[in-house]
């Protein structure tokens, strides 16, 4: 018997062992893995994550990431991690057990990318602290930017005047 398999997958632990009983009482063993396409090396950079389009993104890429924790939601249980670029991105903690405040943390992220719908974010991580870091200087932003999403989850000041009539 033969079986093919076209494509490049990446395959984990096996999840299903089945014993086939065949002609002449030989026993075969057959593990299903666990397989999904195949993805580009681990992902290193916040910039590449957010350079997935939402289906790219949802085909759960493994990302490793360094940064430090500028904003963190203990009711959303996330929070974002910006790297030295400046890019942010939202770290979703909901399916591990992490309940420790990490603001101003420095850490290292491992987990796998997800579209949250309308940008990639990073699931399921790993979060190993590195030490704590100073609040990060503030970027002076237009109105304009903050409206554009080109700041986003990044770490800025909008400055505005008013005018009294």
């Amino acid at each position: 018997m033969t079986f093919e398999v076209r494509g490049r997958f990446a395959c984990h632990a096996p999840f299903v062992q089945a014993f086939l009983p065949v002609a002449l009482g030989a026993v075969f063993i057959i593990s299903v893995w666990a397989c999904r396409p195949a993805s580009p090396s681990t992902l290193a950079r916040i910039s590449d994550v957010l350079a997935l389009t939402s289906e790219e993104a949802n085909r759960a890429y493994p990302v490793h990431l360094r940064g430090n924790v500028t904003f963190y939601d203990a009711i959303r249980q996330s929070f974002i991690l910006q790297d030295e670029s400046g890019s942010g991105i939202t770290i979703d903690h909901s399916m591990t057990t992490l309940v420790e405040d990490l603001y101003l943390q420095e850490v290292e992220i491992e987990g796998f990318t997800r579209s949250s719908g309308t940008d990639p974010i990073v699931i399921n991580p790993s979060v190993f602290r590195r030490g704590l870091v100073d609040v990060p200087e503030a970027r002076p932003v237009s109105v304009q930017q903050l409206a554009s999403r080109e700041v986003y989850h990044q770490w800025v000041a909008l400055l505005s005047r008013a005018k009294v009539a």
